[in-house]
């Protein structure tokens, strides 16, 4: 396994991945957020290549990758190839990517065509990656090699990966994943019967005036009820909203799923907008909630992927 460190990932959460994994090699990622730039990440691309080749010493015989319109990546890809010409590769989804787009993409696919020429040109025939960089699009998983995807809600997926083999990861599966990997107890456990509130990015939001009205509202109404109320905040969430102020946070940067996963046989309510922490909980059975229409996120393309999951999409307070 070759791991971008996006996240703050904890000493247990390491030794899962030993123990999962024949090798483990950790490389500089996003976090913390001062290596987002690209004058740090041009800066890590030779120490990565470098690190990588020699990581990738063994014949593979299929390789899984994310992010395909990462620079690193899309190497690995190649030195694979090297070792083994007869290489599957395969597109593993990338939270809630295949279903709807929830952020602007910030990678080289969405810069101008000029920008995008330049670097087609560098990489592909200068750096010698040359079919390793042809793609059918600019999304992610658009890369040619990836001829396969394994996605957790097969036939859901948007019309761009429909020409994909698709392999479905079955509940249990995805159940079994997460408790071996989080087998161990978090802090502050969730209550069952509590009510588990759960957001994106806040930047990825369009009127957070209209969510913090509205989250007054959510609060004081599973209050009457006498719930217990818990809120988790993006990892690299850096702002706040007040209306939770008075609820119970959880640690934001332990992840959602580590939550989820110690809370399998509790009975939750889980409420959000839009993130791929709802549609992580509607796999793993809990009774999710979206009130992303009251609060206007009403992008069809999101409420009709939820609908189609049974996630309950909600126009009115009234009908929590």
């Amino acid at each position: 396994m070759i791991l971008f460190v996006d996240f703050n990932i904890k000493t247990e959460l390491k030794e899962q991945l030993k123990a999962a994994f024949y090798r483990v090699l950790y490389r500089t990622g996003t976090y913390p957020a001062v290596n987002k730039s690209w004058k740090e990440k041009l800066k890590r691309y030779p120490s990565d290549l470098k690190t990588i080749k020699h990581f990738m010493d063994q014949t593979y015989h299929r390789v899984f990758e994310v992010c395909d319109d990462c620079i690193p990546e899309l190497f690995a890809l190649r030195y694979a190839y090297i070792q083994n010409n007869r290489t599957e590769y395969i597109w593993l989804e990338d939270g809630s990517y295949p279903y709807f787009r929830n952020t602007i993409d910030v990678s080289g696919f969405s810069s101008n065509p000029a920008m995008r020429l330049i670097r087609k040109v560098f990489l592909k025939y200068l750096c010698g990656l040359g079919r390793f960089y042809d793609f059918k699009g600019t999304y992610m998983g658009a890369n040619v090699m990836l001829k396969q995807a394994y996605l957790t809600f097969p036939g859901k997926q948007r019309k761009e990966y429909m020409l994909k083999d698709i392999v479905g990861i079955t509940d249990e599966e995805f159940k079994n994943g997460l408790s071996f990997m989080f087998p161990y107890k978090v802090e502050n456990e969730l209550l069952s019967g509590s009510v588990f509130i759960v957001m994106d990015k806040l930047d990825v939001y369009k009127d957070l005036s209209q969510i913090e009205y509205t989250m007054v509202q959510v609060i004081e109404i599973f209050k009457k009820r006498g719930k217990m109320i818990y809120y988790k905040y993006h990892p690299r969430e850096e702002s706040a909203l007040k209306a939770l102020t008075n609820c119970k946070e959880i640690n934001r940067f332990t992840g959602v799923e580590n939550y989820y996963s110690a809370s399998l046989n509790r009975e939750l309510i889980i409420i959000g907008i839009k993130s791929t922490g709802l549609q992580n909980a509607k796999k793993l059975g809990f009774h999710v909630i979206s009130i992303a229409p009251i609060v206007h996120e009403d992008d069809e393309n999101v409420l009709n992927f939820y609908r189609k999951i049974q996630i309950q999409v909600i126009t009115s307070l009234t009908e929590l």
